[in-house]
C-alpha cells in the first residue's frame, strides 16, 4: 500500500519537513509569550510553504493533473484530496513528470 508521504517524499525530506514544523509552531508558541521569536516562527513558514506547494505538485502529477489542480491542493488540501478520493481521477504512478 502506498499513502500520500511515499507519494511525494523520501525519509530524509519528510524528517526535515516534519523537524521544520515543529520547530516553526514552538517558535509561534513562544512568539505569544516573547515576540523576540516572531521573525524566528517567520522564516520557518518560507521553506514550509515551498515545500508545501512541491508536496500538491507532485501529488497532482500522480493523479495526471495540471497545475490549476496543483493550486486547488495548495490552497484547499482537504477539500482537493477529497476531490482525488470521490472522482473517477485514476493513480497514475509516482511522481510521472
Amino acid at each position: 500500500m502506498i499513502d500520500e508521504f511515499d507519494l511525494c517524499w523520501n525519509g530524509a525530506v519528510g524528517f526535515f519537513y516534519a523537524l521544520l514544523t515543529f520547530v516553526a509552531t514552538t517558535l509561534g508558541n513562544l512568539a505569544q509569550a516573547n515576540p523576540i521569536f516572531l521573525p524566528g516562527a517567520g522564516l520557518c513558514l518560507l521553506p514550509l510553504a515551498i515545500m508545501r506547494w512541491i508536496e500538491s505538485r507532485k501529488l497532482a502529477a500522480s493523479f495526471d493533473k495540471g497545475l490549476g489542480f496543483t493550486f486547488i491542493l495548495f490552497f484547499f488540501g482537504g477539500l482537493g484530496r477529497m476531490i482525488l478520493g470521490l472522482s473517477s481521477a485514476e493513480y497514475v504512478g509516482k511522481n510521472p513528470r
